[in-house]
């Protein structure tokens, strides 16, 4: 099961990678600029949401573990 959802989550990101308006939102966060943010969030209106479960995704790999970013503990999952 662990495998599969591992390949899911994979196929997950590299997709999610490939979204221009996400990589614009994540770059707009990083650089503090909140009016971008703003914009992005009034045209997508779970990108903030994205953005907190995951973080931003363009960031180096060694900051990843296993392909996936390292959450503080802090992280809460989503409810289930």
């Amino acid at each position: 099961m662990m495998k599969m959802r591992y390949k899911w989550l994979t196929l997950w990101r590299k997709f999610f990678a490939l979204n221009g308006d996400y990589k614009a939102y994540c770059e707009a966060k990083g650089a503090g600029d909140n009016a971008k943010c703003v914009e992005l969030e009034s045209k997508f209106e779970r990108i903030a949401e994205l953005y907190d479960d995951w973080g931003d995704i363009h960031v180096k790999p060694e900051s990843w573990s296993n392909g996936f970013p390292v959450y503080p503990k802090s992280h809460k999952s989503p409810a289930r």
